[in-house]
């Protein structure tokens, strides 16, 4: 079982890279003349600088300490907004699936491989993202080893628990809402309600900075308690930020195994049962 796992999760992996064309099939190696390519160097050319910049204007107001709330906040809500948008077209409308079918693949084999190819895609976000300015966050105060060594965990663990929650709802909302056949529609739907809730926060953000006539240190205070509410709610969040910072290490551990043990086994469980019967009147409406 875990040798399908593995070689369906490569297998879909590599075609879900395929389409974006980084790799150049041809040669086997990293397509120069891809958007995607010269997109993400660019992100990282900018990641660097503008981290750099605000630990250094946090350093300033000594408020430093709070660089991980915040950051972690906008790693959080960016994996889960990109998990929204591509998490149906993995499970029910990519074209590889279509290719499988005929196959004596077990469902839950198929569903655990396409849930290990939604996290890979979050690492690839994440490397882009997160790894660069945490390490220049911890290399700029100082930071011991055990910092690196909970910032891996958190780097392995995050996307896991993101992909566990938003797989779960879009396989609720695909079982609840039997109309939605069609790809477009239901991704107008989900990107629809995504870019209001977006809008909505940020107006609701600046409005209040606005009115208040804040200056930098106290909206970096107000948005480091943003971040900490939003952080405490999302579960998992608040225990790697402590542990980062070489709070509560054990029982944050514990909590963590916990959460982790008790939502994937309800997601391999209810999978197990909703998905494969779903995925097939979506292919066969198709």
């Amino acid at each position: 079982m875990i040798k399908n796992i593995m070689l369906l999760t490569k297998l879909f992996t590599i075609n879900y890279v395929q389409n974006l064309n980084i790799i150049d099939k041809k040669k086997n190696k990293i397509n120069l003349k891809s958007v995607y390519v010269w997109m993400i160097i660019i992100l990282l050319m900018a990641i660097c600088f503008i981290s750099n910049q605000i630990i250094k204007s946090l350093q300033g107001i000594g408020q430093e300490g709070i660089f991980p709330n915040i950051y972690f906040t906008f790693i959080f809500l960016l994996l889960v907004m990109q998990s929204i948008l591509i998490c149906p077209n993995i499970f029910y409308f990519s074209k590889d699936i279509e290719m499988i079918l005929p196959y004596p693949i077990k469902p839950t084999e198929l569903f655990l491989a396409k849930f290990n190819t939604l996290v890979g895609i979050l690492y690839v976000t994440e490397l882009i993202f997160m790894i660069i300015p945490m390490i220049m966050y911890g290399i700029a105060i100082h930071i011991g080893i055990g910092y690196y060594i909970a910032l891996i965990s958190a780097i392995i663990l995050i996307p896991i628990f993101i992909c566990i929650i938003i797989t779960f709802f879009n396989i609720l909302l695909i079982n609840l809402f039997k109309i939605i056949k069609n790809e477009n529609v239901y991704q107008l739907l989900i990107s629809t309600l995504l870019i209001t809730i977006v809008f909505f926060s940020e107006y609701q953000f600046i409005s209040n900075i606005i009115k208040n006539e804040q200056n930098f240190q106290n909206t970096i205070i107000n948005l480091n308690d943003i971040a900490i509410y939003i952080n405490k709610t999302t579960i998992v969040i608040n225990p790697f930020i402590q542990i980062l910072h070489g709070k509560n290490i054990i029982s944050n551990i514990i909590k963590l195994f916990m959460i982790y043990i008790v939502t994937f086994t309800s997601l391999v469980y209810i999978g197990s049962k909703k998905y494969f019967k779903r995925l097939l009147t979506v292919k066969s409406y198709r």
